[in-house]
C-alpha cells in the first residue's frame, strides 16, 4: 500500500481537485461526499473510484457489484452468511488478519454490513486498518447492487482518518432506479408446469385407457 501511495502522490499533482466538502455524482447513480482534506483521483464518469488523503496515507475506494440470479440476498439471514463467507475467505486469509467488527444494517430500501479489521502489508510489512461498508439495493425483482465503500490506512493514520471514512461511508448514496425493499423472492417462471401438466395429463389419459380396455376384456370373458 506504501507504494501505491507514493504513486498516487504524483497523480494527484496532475489530477483536477473536487473542491472540499462538496458531494460529488459518479457514474451519473451514486453520490458521495469528498471530506476536507481528501481529493477523488478517478474519472466520475465510471466506478470504480478513488478518493485519496492529502496529509496522511490513507485512501477511499468505491466498487460496484452486480447480485443475480442464485446469488440473490432475499433475507437476513443469507446476508450473514453471505457476510461471515467474506470474514472466511477473504480477512482470515489476509497477513495477520484480524477482525475487530462485524455488524449488518437493514434499513428497508436497502441492506447491508460494516467490517473492521486490521492487516499487514504483503510488500512492506506495515500494519494497516481497513473499514468496509456494504450497501445493497434492489434495481429489480431480478436483481440487486452492491456498493463497497472501503477505507484503509496505515494503523499509524487510521485515527486521523476514520471520521472522514465514515463520513464518506454514511454519506453514500444511490440514486438511481431501485425496488421500495431491497429484499425479495425471486421471481419464479411457472412455464415449466405447462410440459409438466402435459404430461400428467398424458399419464392419467393412459391409466384411463388401460383400465377402460382392462374391464372390457373383463366383461367380454364374463
Amino acid at each position: 500500500m506504501t507504494s501505491t501511495l507514493l504513486l498516487l502522490a504524483t497523480i494527484i499533482a496532475l489530477t483536477p481537485v473536487v473542491s472540499a466538502g462538496q458531494f460529488v455524482r459518479i457514474a451519473g447513480e451514486v453520490e458521495l461526499p469528498v471530506p476536507d482534506g481528501w481529493r477523488l483521483t478517478t474519472d466520475t464518469a465510471v466506478l470504480p473510484a478513488q478518493l485519496v488523503c492529502d496529509s496522511a496515507p490513507a485512501e477511499i475506494l468505491v466498487f460496484q457489484s452486480e447480485i443475480a440470479d442464485d446469488d440473490l440476498i432475499t433475507d437476513q439471514n443469507q446476508l450473514k452468511k453471505s457476510v461471515d463467507l467474506v470474514i472466511d475467505e477473504v480477512i482470515s486469509t489476509l497477513p495477520e488478519g484480524q477482525l475487530r467488527v462485524s455488524t449488518g444494517f437493514y434499513e428497508g430500501a436497502r441492506a447491508g454490513f460494516v467490517l473492521e479489521f486490521a492487516s499487514r502489508d504483503s510488500v512492506s510489512g506495515m500494519p494497516l486498518e481497513h473499514s468496509i461498508r456494504g450497501i445493497i439495493y434492489r434495481i429489480n425483482p431480478d436483481s440487486q447492487r452492491l456498493y463497497t465503500v472501503w477505507g484503509k490506512a496505515t494503523a499509524a493514520a487510521f485515527p486521523l482518518t476514520k471520521e472522514s471514512i465514515r463520513l464518506v461511508q454514511d454519506g453514500f448514496a444511490y440514486r438511481g432506479a431501485q425496488e421500495p425493499e431491497v429484499f425479495g423472492e425471486r421471481s419464479i417462471s411457472y412455464w415449466w408446469l405447462i410440459p409438466a401438466a402435459l404430461a400428467l395429463g398424458g399419464l392419467l389419459l393412459l391409466r384411463s385407457a388401460r383400465r377402460k380396455s382392462n374391464t372390457q376384456a373383463a366383461n367380454i370373458s364374463n
